[in-house]
């Protein structure tokens, strides 16, 4: 029996996760975890795009039931194949019933200018603590990082003020951030991270693992359109040890970027 390859997120993600759902205790059939993009027919259905591959075909009863994935783009799913659908090796398209749901907020990756002393993102960038290892579960295998259908999946670990929401996001510069090699060509992205606190002393809670999706540039989808040579590098600033700060770069193979 063919399975979806899925893409689990262990540990403090799941357990925060309160997911919106109509699970029943007589409901004894496999079930799944998995990201997806959702796509609207802008009808009365959508599809879900899992992270890693394969299509879900929703019931209309599971649309009906959360309609307000209609309005998503990307969401974790529990879900469990419907009634006399079994899916073989050559399957593609899944038949599901969703039973629960969690939206996955994104944001847009921004580009940056060359200089900019003014720049926000820039001034306002303090440590996180790290990149989390082997956190997500991709393509067969372990990583702190990945980028699927025009999106980047990332763990990380930061300090933050408990009564302030933090800021995350990634940015990068297309003039000097694209860069040639002999066999593959990097995009190096930056990841900014703003505790948004005016009281270091304040920033002692821990956020250990926190999911962040990031969605590439259509014209960065297109350029990168059918390539097999593209690696993402992708940057921040942490502090070692002994509190110096320092940056970590860590690096993913191009994998589905573009649509």
């Amino acid at each position: 029996m063919k399975h979806l390859k899925l893409v689990f997120y262990f540990s403090m993600f799941l357990m925060a996760v309160t997911f919106t759902s109509c699970l029943k205790d007589e409901n004894s059939k496999p079930t799944g975890l998995v990201f997806v993009t959702i796509e609207n027919d802008y009808g009365f259905n959508c599809t879900f795009y899992a992270d890693g591959g394969g299509i879900l075909k929703p019931s209309a009863a599971s649309i009906a039931q959360f309609a307000a994935l209609k309005d998503m783009k990307r969401a974790l799913i529990q879900y469990s194949y419907q009634d006399g659908f079994t899916p073989t090796a050559e399957t593609t398209e899944f038949l599901i019933d969703v039973l629960a749901y969690q939206e996955i907020r994104w944001s847009n990756v921004k580009i940056l200018p060359t200089e900019d002393p003014q720049d926000t993102l820039r001034i306002n960038n303090d440590s996180i603590q790290s990149f989390v290892d082997n956190s997500l579960f991709f393509d067969d295998k372990y990583c702190s990082a990945y980028a699927y259908r025009g999106y980047v999946n990332l763990v990380t670990s930061f300090k933050y003020e408990s009564r302030i929401s933090p800021y995350i996001s990634m940015a990068y510069n297309p003039e000097k951030d694209i860069v040639k090699g002999a066999t593959k060509d990097t995009l190096f992205m930056k990841l900014y991270f703003d505790n948004r606190s005016k009281d270091p002393a304040k920033v002692t809670s821990t956020a250990p693992q926190v999911l962040s999706n990031f969605c590439l540039p259509r014209g960065l989808q297109y350029e990168f359109s059918g390539r097999e040579d593209i690696v993402i590098g992708i940057s921040a600033d942490i502090k070692d040890y002994y509190g110096k700060k320092m940056t970590d770069t860590i690096y993913i193979d191009k994998y589905k970027l573009n649509y």
